[in-house]
């Protein structure tokens, strides 16, 4: 199996998964205003979906926090805004994405019970392979953002014209956010990166 073609079959299939959830997301969010899209990736990379969010589901989200959550124990504003776990459309029209979670099926096969890639060193072990995979994998990501954003398929009435660009998980650590941070600084505005740098300070 090649690697490059697993590559190339990801990026077509992204990129039209992409496409298809615009066009399913502009009757989702008809009366609110989207400020945050973003690619999502789930534990290590085996699957990928979409979250979302608004304006008007940051607003209920931030209402819910403060009316029912203890003072001392009240999610960080930023968090809220910024972290996909607590975005209103989470995942949202996964069946969009089941080509997409196909070839990522498809090199999880070979890499743990197939004969490898053959134009992937063989010397490298499963780990370096993976480390290798992912940094792919991320491009991969910001190439398919960047082409719907220069396709003007982010130019809809229901989205904010400095709209925040990305990649979430489900569960952000250390290495998840340095990830968040690498994209964002290739597609977003000063504005939302200044955001995503004040959530790598709450992550220790």
């Amino acid at each position: 199996m090649m690697f490059n073609e697993i590559c190339q079959d990801l990026e077509r299939e992204l990129y039209k998964a992409c496409v298809r959830y615009l066009s399913l997301l502009q009757n989702d969010v008809k009366n609110e205003k989207v400020y945050a899209f973003a690619i999502l990736i789930e534990s290590g990379f085996v699957s990928m979906g979409i979250s979302v969010n608004t304006i008007e589901g940051l607003k209920e989200r931030r209402i819910k926090e403060k009316s029912v959550t203890p003072v001392e124990l009240i999610t960080p504003d930023i968090y809220l805004e910024m972290s996909s776990a607590e975005w209103k459309y989470q995942n949202k029209h996964w069946d969009v994405f089941v080509s997409v979670n196909k070839v990522l099926d498809t090199f999880f096969e070979n890499l743990y019970e197939g004969n490898g890639f053959v134009d992937i060193d063989k010397k490298l072990n499963v780990d370096e392979i993976m480390n290798f995979a992912e940094s792919r994998f991320i491009q991969i990501i910001l190439n398919v953002l960047k082409r719907i954003k220069s396709d003007n398929l982010l130019n809809g009435s229901t989205l904010l014209n400095d709209l925040f660009l990305g990649v979430q998980f489900n569960d952000i650590g250390k290495e998840e956010i340095v990830l968040i941070e690498k994209v964002s600084k290739e597609l977003n505005s000063m504005y939302w990166l200044d955001k995503v740098l004040q959530m790598k300070n709450l992550i220790k």
